[in-house]
């Protein structure tokens, strides 16, 4: 359910750019009503219903248009997932559930140069705590360990946020 909600994101991300509208089809069974509905909510999709006439055996010539309401979901910057999706591919080379702080400056200093963030002054880690780390730690994407707090993790939320809006951003 996660890739087929992330290639609806990509589709969206992409279609979105070019300033195209995208429609969904949510009458195709149960788990693709369920995600196509919420896709269609998170990205502001429009979703449609092919109704089938069971006496005459076809589906109908025009399709319906549920009113389903859209809310305002405040949507994570495509900074903040380039910067997580950062954070998921160093943790995994390195082999670590978690990353220090003094690594994520080295990534923002690869992936956002104009930052310059160099991380030898305490000024620079107050940067990327300001920058990042609290709006991150806010959304509930990452946590933070160990008692003096040097060191970044993702929580659940955040890798499942990071595999869809990088797709929706088209990020890697």
């Amino acid at each position: 359910t996660t890739e087929f909600f992330g290639e609806i994101a990509k589709i969206q991300g992409i279609e979105n750019k070019l300033g195209n509208d995208v429609f969904f089809n949510v009458s195709g069974g149960t788990m693709i009503s369920v995600i196509g509905t919420l896709a269609c909510t998170f990205f502001g999709i429009t979703p449609y219903f092919n109704p089938y006439d069971y006496d005459k055996e076809i589906y109908a010539e025009e399709p319906f248009f549920p009113g389903i309401p859209k809310y305002p979901i405040q949507l994570p910057e495509k900074k903040y997932i380039k910067f997580l999706y950062s954070i998921t591919k160093q943790m995994s080379l390195m082999k670590m559930d978690n990353i220090s702080k003094g690594t994520c400056i080295e990534i923002i200093n690869t992936i956002f140069p104009e930052e310059k963030i160099n991380g030898k002054e305490p000024k620079d880690y107050n940067k990327l705590n300001t920058r990042y780390i609290s709006k991150l730690y806010d959304m509930k994407l990452i946590n933070i360990k160990d008692r003096r707090q040097r060191y970044v993790e993702i929580t659940g939320f955040g890798q499942f946020t990071t595999k869809i809006f990088t797709k929706y951003y088209s990020v890697d």
